[in-house]
């Protein structure tokens, strides 16, 4: 193998780690990994459309089951934006069910004060 083609494998194969570490890293910024990072989750990619207090947006009479599909599904609304689905962000449903127990205590702590 000539030093060109060395080198230009050598660059391949650097780029496709880097590419690699990028998607990993972004999945896991993403994808809360243990249920003590479920508020920063919240904070970073929730709170824009539910509010501090997961008052906007957030039906409490939809079933923990059907409030989880729609985390990691996503849902269509009348009024943008539209839920997107975090499922293939990474987000498990053991995930996605904290987030739901955590924004009905928002919600909660918000009725209670």
């Amino acid at each position: 193998m000539s030093h060109g083609l060395r080198v230009e494998a050598l660059a391949a194969v650097s780029l496709l780690i880097v590419i690699t570490v990028a998607l990993l890293s972004a999945t896991t910024r993403l994808s809360p990994r243990r249920t003590d990072d479920t508020p920063e989750f919240y904070k970073s990619q929730c709170l824009s459309c539910h509010g501090d207090h997961a008052d906007l947006k957030f039906d409490e009479k939809l079933g923990d089951d059907e409030q989880v599909k729609i985390v990691l599904k996503g849902k269509l609304v009348d009024v943008p934006p539209d839920m997107p689905a975090f499922e293939p962000k990474g987000v498990t449903p053991e995930q996605a069910k904290s987030l739901v127990e955590y924004m009905k205590q928002l919600r909660k702590t918000a009725t209670t004060n």
